[in-house]
């Protein structure tokens, strides 16, 4: 909060307010609102308080967007691309992996690539024959800019989804 006094007898305040899902994950784009109101030194509003919404949202630095995996018989499978908004070529580590009703992680996928400033990869695809049970899929890709330093991360999650016997 900044607070700052105008003229004599009324003070400024000023609050920045960041929304929880803009903070969460990098694949989220940031989101913020302010609010500034005007009120006398006893408190009482001078004028009602507005809230400004921004011009624009920025994308993230790094995204995946996928096709959702699918199960056909006994195989999840499905793609996923990886985009660089950054204006610097990013080095990226994808993988892929289906997780068990017990916790038990299986790698569907895993890929290193380089993704060029404000471009997105080539398909990734990501496929295995699993055992029969439930399965959540997590995509988590983690991306550097080696000139820079920084590191970006991105990560989707699917739906429960069952890999059943063939009868």
């Amino acid at each position: 909060m900044f607070m700052g006094a105008i003229y004599l007898g009324f003070v400024l305040e000023c609050h920045l307010m960041v929304p929880i899902r803009s903070i969460r994950f990098s694949a989220c784009a940031a989101i913020l609102l302010m609010c500034v109101s005007l009120r006398t030194a006893a408190g009482q509003a001078a004028a009602p308080a507005q809230q400004s919404a921004p011009a624009q949202q920025t994308p993230p630095a790094l995204a995946i967007q996928w096709e959702p995996p699918r199960v056909q018989d006994a195989t999840i499978s499905g793609r996923l691309t990886v985009m660089n908004n950054t204006a610097g070529s990013l080095e990226a580590t994808v993988i892929v992996v289906a997780v068990n009703e017990i916790g038990k992680a299986f790698v569907l996928g895993y890929e290193q690539l380089t993704v060029p400033a404000q471009s997105q990869s080539a398909p990734v695809p990501f496929a295995s024959t699993l055992l029969y049970g439930t399965y959540v899929v997590h995509a988590d890709t983690i991306a550097d800019i080696p000139s820079t330093q920084f590191i970006y991360r991105a990560r989707l999650q699917s739906a429960p989804m069952t890999v059943s016997p063939p009868f």
